[in-house]
């Protein structure tokens, strides 16, 4: 597809949102991103640690292909768990991503970095 501008179409289009990430570094803001437009989330336990989500309370982990099927279908299938996911990781995002969090832990980083020097 190549750049897209916007995603809005592709969001409202699925039913989750899948990141099969085995290898990552800072905070996985697709992760973020696909939770605020509404989507569950299947993802590796390295998302989940990265992010402190917890399993079957803000998304679902796999990290072998089988288990990580299995839990697209078990979420695919499950409109309760669906419902449940989605629910609580647009609670993380709105508290995680909030401007407020975001100035404090920049504000706590300098602070920090200043009683180093």
């Amino acid at each position: 597809m190549g750049k897209v501008d916007d995603l809005r179409p592709f969001y409202n289009q699925a039913r989750l949102f899948v990141a099969p990430t085995r290898y990552a570094a800072g905070i996985p803001h697709k992760v973020h991103e696909a939770a605020a437009y509404g989507l569950p989330i299947v993802t590796t336990s390295l998302i989940a640690q990265q992010l402190g989500w917890k399993h079957e309370s803000e998304l679902l982990v796999a990290d072998h292909n089988v288990d990580f099927a299995q839990q697209c279908i078990k979420l695919y299938r499950d409109f309760t768990l669906w419902n449940k996911l989605r629910k609580n990781a647009i609670k993380r995002v709105e508290i995680e991503c909030s401007p407020q969090v975001f100035s404090q832990r920049l504000s706590s980083i300098f602070i920090a970095r200043s009683a180093r020097e």
